[in-house]
């Protein structure tokens, strides 16, 4: 749900901007975050709102089926999306500076699920709940 709220708002900013026959970047982003309106968050979060919002929940419902390889794998697909600009970004491009804190931490995220997974193998109590 949060990328299409931030996709709703994104539009909604932009909406009034067009209206009063300006642009964000015009009114200033600093400006814009002086009084509250985090613009740029809106506009990484939500440009690709489809894949992002299916890649989001695809990661929850495989930690709550603990499933932590599956998420994983989710993880590296949002990382390597974010990498060619596909999600979070304004415009396609590879390895733009403004994505690359997206990339370092969907891959984090990878490893966290990868290290539950490890984890979970070690536990001798996980062992006999799946038995």
């Amino acid at each position: 749900m949060f990328p299409w709220i931030a996709n709703w708002a994104l539009t909604l900013a932009n909406n009034i901007f067009n209206a009063a026959e300006t642009s964000a970047s015009k009114v200033g982003i600093d400006l814009l975050l002086s009084k509250g309106v985090y613009y740029n968050g809106l506009m990484h979060l939500g440009n690709g709102a489809p894949l992002s919002s299916l890649i989001w929940g695809s990661i929850t419902i495989f930690s709550i089926l603990n499933k932590p390889l599956r998420a994983a794998v989710f993880a590296v697909i949002a990382s390597g999306l974010s990498l060619f600009g596909i999600i979070h970004a304004p415009t396609v491009g590879f390895a733009q500076a403004s994505l690359m804190p997206f990339v370092y931490a969907y891959l984090m995220v990878a490893g966290l699920f990868v290290y539950k997974h490890f984890s979970d193998l070690r536990d001798p109590a996980n062992k006999l709940q799946s038995e």
